[in-house]
């Protein structure tokens, strides 16, 4: 056996989220509403993530600072 792979399958990353057997190999097919939807969620999205600066303030002085 090869060093490191401690009887695993050859083709498991073991980055992966999702265990072997749970999500299919080869998904079902997208309908044709299916893909009617995916193009227009990719119309209105642009394709590209929104760039967003800062989303609020940080707190200044929080219940780590009470009696001090």
């Amino acid at each position: 056996m090869a060093q490191g792979s401690k009887g695993r399958d050859a083709g498991h990353d073991p980055g992966d989220s999702v265990p072997p057997g749970v999500a299919p190999v080869n998904p079902v097919p997208l309908t044709e509403e299916d893909l009617k939807v995916k193009r227009k969620l990719e119309e209105l999205g642009g394709g590209k993530p929104i760039e967003r600066g800062p989303q609020g303030q940080a707190e200044t002085d929080g219940p780590e600072r009470i009696g001090r």
